[in-house]
């Protein structure tokens, strides 16, 4: 049996908090503006904000710090994938819905060596003086010893109810090796946030109004057109074919600032490529998309 020492402010507790959401969802936040930071062996990591966010499909992809790739999708049945958009890298790396013991193929490494995550245990505590539900995941390594399927414990990761992540721990000396240490979740702060100001997590929303690089792109049988507004005014998304001619007017409505999405499913239109353009006040700007049947 492993005996951990938890440094943050985490405190196992008994009973019931009636006031806590403790849905399956509520494990994994993933609202755009939401912050964590973390501490890595030692070392204070820079700050994640979920920038925006697209929806594919029956998957919600989550962008953070203005990147332009997505870092996780959740899905309808609330599984978390990790690096969607890398197939070598991709990884079913959460089931929000998993009870304890329930079990799933995580990763496959090179070589062919697969990693089980199962959930360990379930139990109460607080965080950041917040009482919360816990769910204790281990992941495995794989062996086959004879007849017999052996799991070797690799690391364990503690998803709390209302932050997420918070807390992973991996070889000896069974000190935590990432942790979290602040957050900003659906504009609550909890801990601290190391060196960092309001201004500072505002520099990764943007100044001014922007058309993201469509997802998934190319797509069949839809794509998610994502953008931010700088201001409010009357948005018109418009769909048009390499000649120009307009194919179809996606959008044509007053938004208020921020970031906002449509989806694009063609009907009846063959392969190819088209050109998104968003307009709102006096911003234009278009993008490309191809359509493979």
């Amino acid at each position: 049996m492993r005996t951990c020492l938890f440094s943050i402010c985490f405190f196992l507790s008994v009973g019931s908090y009636a006031q806590t959401d403790t849905s399956s969802e509520a494990f994994f936040p993933h609202s755009v503006g939401n912050v964590w930071q973390y501490v890595i062996e030692g070392s204070v990591t820079p700050i994640a904000t979920l920038t925006r966010d697209s929806v594919a499909g029956n998957s919600t992809f989550l962008f953070y710090n203005g990147d332009s790739i997505p870092a996780y999708s959740i899905d309808s049945a609330l599984n978390v994938i990790y690096y969607p958009t890398v197939p070598h890298w991709r990884s079913l790396r959460y089931r929000l819905n998993a009870n304890v013991f329930e079990s799933w193929v995580s990763d496959t490494l090179s070589g062919g060596q697969v990693i089980i995550a199962r959930v360990d245990s379930i139990f109460w505590g607080t965080l950041f003086g917040v009482p919360t539900q816990v769910k204790a995941i281990g992941f495995y390594y794989v062996q086959m010893v004879g007849d017999t399927v052996i799991l070797f414990w690799r690391n364990e990761e503690y998803l709390a109810a209302g932050f997420g992540f918070f807390l992973s721990f991996y070889d000896p000396p069974w000190v935590p090796y990432e942790e979290l240490v602040g957050c900003i979740i659906d504009g609550r702060r909890y801990g601290t946030l190391v060196s960092v100001r309001d201004e500072d997590i505002s520099l990764m929303v943007p100044l001014s109004s922007r058309l993201y690089p469509c997802f998934p792109n190319p797509f069949n049988p839809s794509t998610t057109i994502s953008y931010f507004l700088s201001e409010s005014g009357r948005v018109n998304v418009t769909v048009y074919d390499i000649l120009g001619r307009k194919v179809t007017a996606l959008l044509d409505e007053s938004q208020d600032t921020g970031f906002h999405f449509v989806r694009f499913q063609p009907e009846n239109l063959p392969s190819g490529v088209y050109f998104v353009r968003l307009t709102v006040r006096s911003f234009t700007a278009t993008t490309k998309i191809i359509y493979s049947t």
